[in-house]
């Protein structure tokens, strides 16, 4: 009995030794500086503090401020909000001291042997999301369909797309309307520790004492807990999101940075028997299917591609687009009727053929849009009849005479391009431009300046000369 006496004693001296120690490795205080400030929602700002008590911390609102820019609160009253176990904040401690210096699929809950099992899945995933955003669209042929499935168990592809989506990588921010910091430091006997939340997936990577960086999801878990809901957003950027959204994420990415592009160049495949009538014509390459806005077109699905007269010497080619129309392209029968026209009204223009055989870079690229060289989009606003415009240059005229000009663009040997019109008698108008010279004029000779688009409106005689 004498010997088991002593075994208990001695354990409970263990035991409240060790209690003491985990107590002294504790930090007294914790502060937290929660701000969020964006200029159409609000400016959101709070402290707290964690005490240290007998048996828990007590987190206790210092400070709030809170605006929506119409009413404002602002109080400093200290109000015990709720308490927080010992444990938790070991817990706390021990992520900031596990540093994890990088992040990767696995952190997300996949991995990628899961992708090369589940290709049917992600694919599957792929095309709804594509059907989604583009609803009218023909469904993607055999050509467009494997190159998507290569593409989504490509490990490289998978993660890159884990950084570019949770960590953007490769974005540049070029506007931001607000702001957002969370910061916390954990006061010791004799040393401060200070951690702060990054800008990416759940407020990785985390800043540290020795400004070095930790990737370890476990102190946004913790930090989540301990912040109260607040009108701030710090709170909400420490959440994790579910696995079908981080997968969703993933496949979109991989679709959008390795896939989007070279599917759009391969759509052509499913108009052969339509660019066939073009070949009998034309030398048709370039093929590119496109969707957005433009100052040609008002977001219309369309396949453009590039379309040469085998007869032209010049680099003078028209850049056709034609709209997607159920399971057809517009009708091919009026570049097919109007084509030789258009160039001829180019070919009269000494000017244009001079600037061109000076150096084999230059180029012209004519546009032809659906029915006519100038869109129905350029004749409203070159004719005055939509809204205002800056660069309206044939105000008044009729649809008739708008059908019979030719719109194009002329690139210098730099690949920039300035946009002309020339009409049916033959008067040559500079439209707009975006660098500081233009065929042989500048700024200055053109009374103009930048920096962004010129809308120049300027007339040329025959030889180049402004009217």
């Amino acid at each position: 009995m004498g010997y088991l006496k002593i075994i208990y004693i001695l354990l409970a001296i263990l035991f409240f030794s060790n209690q003491a120690e985990t107590q002294n490795d504790l930090p007294n205080r914790i502060t937290i500086q929660d701000f969020s400030f964006d200029s159409y929602t609000g400016k959101f700002e709070y402290q707290y503090e964690l005490n240290l008590a007998e048996n828990d911390y007590e987190l206790i609102q210092l400070f709030l401020y809170e605006t929506d820019f119409k009413k404002k609160e602002k109080k400093r009253k200290s109000k015990v909000i709720k308490t927080i176990s010992k444990q938790q904040i070991a817990r706390l401690i021990d992520a900031i001291e596990t540093k994890r210096d990088s992040f990767g699929l696995e952190d997300l809950g996949y991995d990628y042997k899961w992708f090369s099992n589940n290709l049917e899945e992600t694919y599957d995933l792929s095309r709804k999301l594509w059907e989604k955003r583009w609803p009218s669209s023909p469904a993607w042929n055999v050509q467009q369909s494997q190159l998507i499935k290569e593409q989504l168990v490509d490990f490289s592809n998978i993660s890159e797309a884990v950084q570019r989506r949770f960590f953007n990588k490769g974005y540049i921010t070029l506007h931001s309307s607000g702001r957002s910091s969370l910061k916390l430091q954990l006061y010791y006997a004799d040393s401060v520790t200070i951690i702060e939340r990054g800008d990416n997936y759940r407020g990785l990577p985390w800043k540290l004492n020795d400004n070095t960086f930790s990737y370890n999801q476990n102190i946004s878990d913790i930090i989540y807990d301990i912040i109260p809901e607040n009108k701030g957003w710090n709170k909400n950027k420490l959440e994790g999101r579910d696995k079908a959204e981080i997968l969703n994420g993933i496949v979109n990415q991989v679709y959008q940075d390795e896939c989007k592009e070279k599917v759009k160049k391969l759509v052509f495949l499913n108009y052969e028997k339509e660019i066939s009538q073009l070949k009998t014509h034309y030398e048709v390459s370039g093929y590119k299917e496109e969707g957005s806005y433009s100052n040609n077109w008002d977001g219309e699905k369309r396949l453009c591609m590039n379309v040469k007269d085998t007869n032209e010497i010049r680099n003078i080619c028209f850049r056709l687009c034609l709209t997607l129309e159920k399971n057809t392209l517009f009708s091919r029968d009026s570049i097919i009727k109007k084509g030789a026209y258009y160039l001829d009204l180019v070919n009269r223009i000494p000017f244009l053929l001079d600037y061109l055989d000076e150096d084999n870079r230059r180029r012209i690229h004519v546009s032809f849009d659906n029915g006519n060289s100038l869109s129905d989009k350029v004749k409203n606003k070159q004719s005055g009849s939509s809204y205002k415009f800056n660069g309206v240059c044939l105000k008044g005229k009729n649809e008739n005479y708008l059908n019979q000009c030719v719109s194009f663009v002329l690139f210098n040997e730099y690949g920039n391009g300035s946009n002309w019109i020339i009409t049916p008698d033959l008067d040559v108008i500079l439209v707009y431009y975006q660098h500081s010279i233009v065929y042989k004029y500048s700024d200055k000779d053109l009374g103009l300046k930048g920096p962004s688009i010129r809308y120049a409106c300027k007339h040329f005689d025959l030889n180049g000369n402004l009217k």
